[in-house]
């Protein structure tokens, strides 16, 4: 959500909805929320996608979604020693993109903030470019300098 979109607490209530079902429909959903047809709709199915990405519903069927109870929300708390541990285990040249994929984090940001971070504290070393995995530009290839300093300092 951008800095500026006020929140209505829709999501919120949605959620609370949907948890309380065991299958339900997009039309169901603005029903009992009242919601109007329109561009608050568009909101609903904006913030169901939403819920779908983060793997908080399920879809079932064509339009039947299942809330997922099991669901939890990641924090960047729990995604950094995952990264740091890709970081470990991963021998040779490495890149964020790399890195990301490997740690399941969500955004490349988040990674290249902590490559960042351990490149001027000296744990990581520059190597080299190759091109970026979506073939423009390039990215920059790292490796841990120390190992047994990396997991004793950092990990």
């Amino acid at each position: 959500m951008h800095k500026t979109t006020p929140k209505t607490g829709m999501a919120k209530r949605m959620r609370e909805w949907m948890r309380e079902r065991k299958t339900f429909t997009k039309a169901q959903l603005c029903k009992a929320l009242e919601i109007p047809p329109g561009y608050e709709r568009e909101k609903v199915s904006m913030n169901l996608q939403d819920f779908l990405g983060r793997g908080e519903i399920r879809r079932i069927a064509t339009g039947k979604y299942l809330y997922n109870h099991a669901w939890k929300p990641v924090s960047k708390a729990s995604i950094k020693p995952r990264v740091l541990k890709a970081m470990y285990v991963s021998i040779t040249a490495f890149s964020a993109s790399d890195i990301q994929r490997l740690s399941e984090a969500k955004t490349l940001n988040y990674v290249n903030k902590i490559m960042r971070e351990l490149f001027s504290s000296g744990y990581l070393q520059k190597i080299g470019r190759r091109r970026n995995v979506s073939g423009f530009g390039g990215e920059n290839l790292y490796r841990v300098v120390d190992r047994e300093a990396f997991r004793k300092e950092v990990l």
